[in-house]
């Protein structure tokens, strides 16, 4: 059921307006977009949180289909767009209303320090049974105690893990993507001036684009830089009116070079695929 306030003329009083609550029933889906960094827990614990890609090749990409948008003759066929459109719309249609199950939940390891983690699991639960419903014509219905079902199976796991990871760093993150990518800058100044020697501002800001960082909004790197400093991943000290950084905490790379220890370790906590392959093979499912 949906919930409004919505705004009428007030028929007892002309010119003038109130608000009249409606109510619909209907199934809904809220999609809620902003400019903010974090958005309440409140709200945060019971959506799934999308952030911009603000990488300098994400950023490519759009100045290069805005270009080519310009010239008609090499500009997408409108028509054929809404034809996909259509078909997947259609697709849906035939979609029909019946339960998931998944057999091998009791293999799923999942982090339970925290009260938050009651709603995370039940949101990563939904989106393996969504990508199961949305298989269902390729699944056995089963009949059990009057009950309709298909199940789950370890690839519906697999893409709800390569997906949801992403969101679920975001979420379960004490800092945002975007001092993430603050911290792995300075951590790369850090590996080439030596570990504990210090940096500036100007110096994030011309090793930012190596790594495909847009740090170039001097406010925006100013108040990922004072989050990095209250959760002491950095500390600095001031030359004049020049701040000057150092990193303190002990940062970890695996042999590709990335780093692993700046996601909390929550994260970890969560069955990957190969883990949950490897038990499901143990316990006799087929994989």
């Amino acid at each position: 059921k949906l919930n409004r306030l919505v705004t009428v003329d007030d028929p007892d009083s002309p010119n003038q307006k109130k608000a009249v609550a409606m109510s619909s029933k209907c199934p809904c889906s809220v999609i809620i977009t902003t400019t903010q960094e974090k958005i309440h827990d409140e709200n945060s614990t019971r959506i799934f949180e999308l952030y911009a890609d603000e990488s300098v090749q994400q950023t490519e990409s759009v100045v290069n289909s805005s270009l080519m948008k310009a010239d008609l003759t090499v500009a997408g066929n409108e028509t054929q767009k809404k034809q996909l459109i259509e078909l997947q719309r259609d697709i849906q249609r035939c979609l029909e209303k019946i339960d998931v199950s998944i057999p091998y939940v009791n293999l799923i390891d999942f982090p339970k320090k925290t009260t938050r983690h009651r709603r995370d699991v039940g949101r990563f639960l939904q989106l393996i049974k969504t990508i199961a419903f949305l298989h269902q014509k390729q699944r056995k219905i089963i009949q059990h105690n009057d009950t309709s079902y298909i199940e789950a199976n370890f690839h519906d796991y697999e893409l709800a893990y390569n997906y949801g990871i992403t969101v679920l760093q975001n979420t379960l993150n004490k800092i945002s993507q975007r001092a993430k990518n603050v911290l792995s800058t300075c951590c790369f100044i850090a590996d080439e001036k030596g570990r504990y020697n210090s940096f500036t501002t100007n110096d994030i800001q011309d090793k930012g684009p190596i790594l495909g960082f847009d740090l170039q909004n001097r406010q925006d790197l100013y108040k990922q830089l004072n989050v990095l400093t209250e959760y002491e991943y950095l500390t600095y000290e001031k030359v004049g009116r020049t701040k000057h950084y150092t990193v303190c905490f002990d940062y970890v790379r695996n042999p590709a070079g990335a780093i692993i220890n700046i996601d909390s370790p929550d994260i970890r906590e969560i069955t990957t695929p190969e883990q949950l392959r490897e038990k499901l093979l143990t316990h006799g499912f087929s994989v």
